[in-house]
């Protein structure tokens, strides 16, 4: 579990997860890290959530992961692609399902269900 406050994440819990990401992180020796860089929602029908755990991390970008119809994805560190000033060597974008996401109080996915009809797959 990922304690986020202010805008960085400022605890992880759990198993092994946690432990290694954490562990990862802490490497890096930079609390900009732990900054959320940018978050969003997948659109793409044709993607894949499982697509990574079945290919070689090598012949993949791991875009389907990351864009997967209605997933949630955040990620940490850097924000410069996205016109931020935040510029640290740790990039991780962390693709979620089944989540219930709101964009200023108006849901956006419920359970991981696109729930905006102009956003709906056809």
């Amino acid at each position: 579990m990922l304690t986020i406050e202010n805008g960085y994440i400022n605890k992880v819990d759990g198993d092994f997860d946690a432990d290694f990401l954490k562990s990862y992180m802490d490497s890096f020796h930079d609390r900009e890290v732990y900054a959320i860089s940018h978050m969003g929602w997948g659109l793409q029908p044709r993607a894949q959530w499982t697509a990574l755990g079945l290919y070689d991390k090598e012949a993949t970008l791991g875009m389907d992961a990351r864009a997967f119809y209605g997933n949630f994805l955040f990620s940490t560190g850097p924000n410069t692609e996205a016109g931020g000033t935040r510029n640290t060597p740790c990039h991780i974008d962390i693709p979620l399902r089944n989540c219930s996401l709101s964009l200023d109080g108006v849901p956006m996915t419920v359970n991981g269900e696109v729930v905006v009809d102009e956003q709906k797959a056809a």
